[in-house]
C-alpha cells in the first residue's frame, strides 16, 4: 500500500522547529526493484510515495534557503536500468524530481568471500564501476525532460565488501586501491558525492572498531584526497591510451585555490611492475610528491614518503600536506602496490626572477640541494639539478 507519512511528519516538523541543520533526507534504504532487501517496490509506487515526501517537506520548509535536499532510492545497483528510467520519468512528470539519485556498490562481493582480497586490485573488477556508473547515468539523464536540470548522482554507499566487510581486506592497505580508484572513476563520470560505509563499525569502517578508534588506511587515503585533489576534474592523456589497466591515473585542479594547482593521483595495482611516468601540466611545475606504501597488503599501517601515518598522543591528525617531499624531476617512478599524489603549481615570482643560468650565484650548492631534499647524495649533484631547482623554487638563499 501507500506510504503512511504520519511518523515522518512528526519528525520533520520537530527537526524544523528545532532549527537542526540537515543537508538531505533520504527516502528509505534498499527497498526497490530486484535488489531491494526488505521490499521490492515498483518505480510507480516508490515515485508516488516520494512525491508525498516532497510535498511534506515543501509544506514545512517552504522557501527556506536551508530546506534539505531530497535523495533516493539508495539501492544496490544490479542493472535495474528500467526501474531508474521509469522512476525518473514519473517524478519529473509528477513535479517532484529528486535532488540526487543515489546508488550502492560493493565491488568486492560478500565479506565472507576469500576472493575479496584479489578483487580489490583486479582491474577488471574495478572497471565494473565505470560500466555501472555509465549505464546508470544514461538511464537517468536520458529520461529527464528537455530543458530540465538532471538530478545529481551520488555513490550513496560503498564499503568494498557487503555484510560488514572482510577483515584483512576492507580494513587494510589493500582496500585503498578500490577506494581511491572509485573516487577517480566516479568523479570523471560527473558524480559529486561518495559516501563510505562506514565511519565506525564492522570491518569496513574508516576507523577501527575499537575503543581507540585508530584510523584504518582508507582514512588516510581519504584525508590525502580531500587535502590534495581539487574539485575540478581534468582529463588525463596517456601515451598508452589507457591500455594498461593496472596503472590508473586521475587529475583534478583547484580553481578556487589562489595557488591554482593541479594534482595527479597515480595508482599501481601491479604486484611486480614499477611504472616510470613522465608527468606534465602545461606551464605548472611539479612541487611536491606524496607516495603511500605499506608493510603488506593486509597491514593497517601506512607510510607517507616513508613516514608512518598515525594520530599523535594528543589525538591530533597528521598534517599530511606538510609531509610532501620536493617535486624534483617530472619523471616519477611508482613502485608495485603503491599510490601517490603529485602536485603541480605555478612557478613562484621568485623563481621567475631568479638567474638560473650555469655559474649563477642564485644556484644552490650540493649541500644546499641535499638539505632541501632536491637530491639525496652528492653523486646526484649536477649543474642540471641545481638549475632545475632554481627554475622551480627561485634563488638559493
Amino acid at each position: 500500500g501507500d506510504w503512511n507519512p504520519s511518523n515522518a511528519e512528526a519528525l520533520l516538523r520537530y527537526t524544523y522547529e528545532q532549527k537542526y541543520p540537515v543537508y538531505a533526507f533520504e527516502f528509505g534504504n534498499e527497498l526497490i526493484g530486484n535488489s531491494g532487501i526488505e521490499s521490492h517496490l515498483t518505480a510507480e509506487q516508490y515515485a508516488y510515495d516520494f512525491c508525498t515526501l516532497t510535498e511534506l517537506v515543501s509544506s514545512i520548509w517552504g522557501d527556506d534557503p536551508q530546506r534539505p535536499k531530497l535523495v533516493a532510492p539508495d539501492n544496490n545497483y544490479s542493472g535495474d536500468d528500467e526501474w531508474y528510467r521509469e522512476f525518473t520519468k514519473l517524478t519529473y512528470s509528477m513535479g517532484c524530481p529528486p535532488d540526487a539519485i543515489t546508488w550502492h556498490q560493493y565491488l568486492l562481493g560478500a565479506g565472507v568471500d576469500s576472493a575479496a582480497d584479489a578483487k580489490s586490485r583486479n582491474p577488471s573488477v574495478l572497471d565494473e564501476q565505470i560500466k555501472n556508473g555509465a549505464n546508470l547515468k544514461a538511464a537517468i539523464n536520458d529520461n529527464v525532460p528537455a530543458g530540465s536540470p538532471p538530478p545529481e548522482i551520488w555513490m550513496g554507499e560503498a564499503g568494498g565488501a557487503y555484510n560488514s566487510g572482510r577483515p584483512g581486506v576492507t580494513d587494510s592497505f589493500t582496500s585503498s586501491f578500490w577506494f581511491l580508484d572509485g573516487f577517480g572513476v566516479l568523479s570523471e563520470a560527473g558524480e559529486s558525492t561518495f559516501c563510505r560505509q562506514t565511519l565506525v563499525g564492522g570491518n569496513y569502517g574508516l576507523l577501527q572498531n575499537t575503543p581507540e578508534h585508530t584510523p584504518n588506511p582508507d582514512f588516510f587515503a581519504l584525508q590525502l584526497w580531500q587535502t590534495l585533489m581539487g574539485r575540478d576534474v581534468m582529463g588525463v592523456e596517456r601515451s598508452d591510451g589507457g591500455a594498461d589497466r593496472y596503472f590508473r591515473a586521475y587529475a583534478h585542479s583547484d580553481s578556487e585555490s589562489e595557488r591554482g594547482r593541479l594534482t595527479y593521483l597515480l595508482i599501481n595495482l601491479s604486484n611486480s611492475s614499477s611504472y616510470s611516468v613522465s608527468l606534465s601540466a602545461g606551464n605548472l611545475l611539479l612541487k611536491s610528491r606524496y607516495v603511500v606504501t605499506s608493510d603488506g597488503l593486509d597491514s593497517q599501517s601506512v607510510y607517507l614518503n616513508g613516514a608512518l601515518l598515525e594520530i599523535s598522543e594528543g589525538g591530533e591528525f597528521p598534517n599530511v600536506e606538510a609531509m610532501g617531499v620536493e617535486g624534483g624531476d617530472e619523471e616519477v617512478e611508482l613502485d608495485p602496490l603503491s599510490y601517490g599524489f603529485f602536485v603541480f603549481e605555478p612557478p613562484t615570482l621568485s623563481s621567475r626572477d631568479a638567474d638560473c643560468e650555469a655559474g649563477s650565484e642564485d644556484l644552490c650548492s650540493c649541500s644546499q640541494l641535499i638539505k632541501r631534499g632536491a637530491i639525496s647524495t652528492f653523486d646526484e649533484c649536477t649543474q642540471e639539478a641545481a638549475i632545475d631547482y632554481c627554475e622551480r623554487n627561485g634563488p638559493c638563499e
